[in-house]
């Protein structure tokens, strides 16, 4: 009997060190386990920390990029509106001395048209002056008891030749004075064919200086908005790799917690 309760002994303590063995093995198992996790979990968190440096200086870089770009459009946008207002100037100054010239030869014009018509009607006042044409044909004219004859008697000479000269004045003046109207009505459509002409000009500059703008405008709006959505794109991807990391920690602290 006593000897069976020595043998009985003798395998309840070998069966409890068998025990403690597996339990310490278990233990060291465990550990070391939890150990190599915990290295794997700090290399993937040192390379999503890379990442996201990486991630931030290309997007620091891509925001350099786009301001300097955005720079060079301005100083293009600022030097073709320079080099529109320098020519608008020149044509302006252009126009100006066209009018000025066209206004003086007009006034020179018109002083020549009414010295003209003044040396014109004095040279002809000089000659009918004189003696004049006198009517010798024994046939009355018409109209002669009006011009201060009778029936029987011819015009007097002074009343006929200030009549002549009244109306050959009179006749000259009237062509003269059409000359002057024709040049000046010329004058005067040129004048506004010239005035249309500069505002067809000045319109088509303004509307191609617009449509530059809005050119320039809706590429700034373009390279915006892409600019905004690759950086949500990159937040997102970032945000969604720490989503990952936060709910992969847990459970693989949970999983090394339940094997414990």
């Amino acid at each position: 009997m006593e000897t069976q309760a020595s043998e009985i002994k003798m395998e309840v303590r070998t069966s409890g060190e068998r025990q403690q063995e597996d339990r310490a093995s278990l233990l060291e198992t465990t550990t070391s386990f939890r150990v190599s996790e915990l290295r794997e979990l700090e290399e993937y968190f040192f390379a999503l920390e890379a990442d996201r440096r990486n991630l931030q200086d290309l997007l620091q870089e891509q925001k350099e990029d786009h301001e300097m770009a955005l720079k060079a459009q301005k100083r293009e946008m600022i030097q073709e509106r320079m080099e529109w207002e320098r020519q608008m100037r020149e044509r302006e100054e252009a126009l100006q001395s066209a009018f000025m010239s066209v206004a003086i030869r007009r006034e020179k014009m018109m002083k020549d048209l009414m010295a003209k018509m003044s040396t014109t009607s004095l040279k002809y006042m000089d000659k009918t002056s004189g003696t004049g044409h006198i009517i010798t044909s024994h046939v009355v004219p018409q109209g002669a008891l009006n011009l201060g004859g009778t029936a029987r008697k011819q015009p007097r000479k002074w009343w006929f030749l200030s009549c002549c000269s009244s109306c050959a004045a009179s006749e000259n003046a009237n062509t003269s004075s059409a000359t002057a109207d024709k040049k000046m009505a010329d004058l005067q459509l040129i004048a506004k064919l010239e005035e249309r002409v500069r505002k067809a000009e000045t319109k088509k500059q303004q509307k191609a200086l617009k449509k530059a703008e809005e050119q320039a405008k809706k590429a700034e709006k373009k390279v915006m908005k892409a600019e905004k959505k690759r950086a949500k794109k990159e937040e997102k991807k970032t945000r969604n790799k720490d989503e990952e990391v936060k709910e992969n920690s847990p459970k693989q602290l949970l999983s090394s917690a339940a094997k414990e």
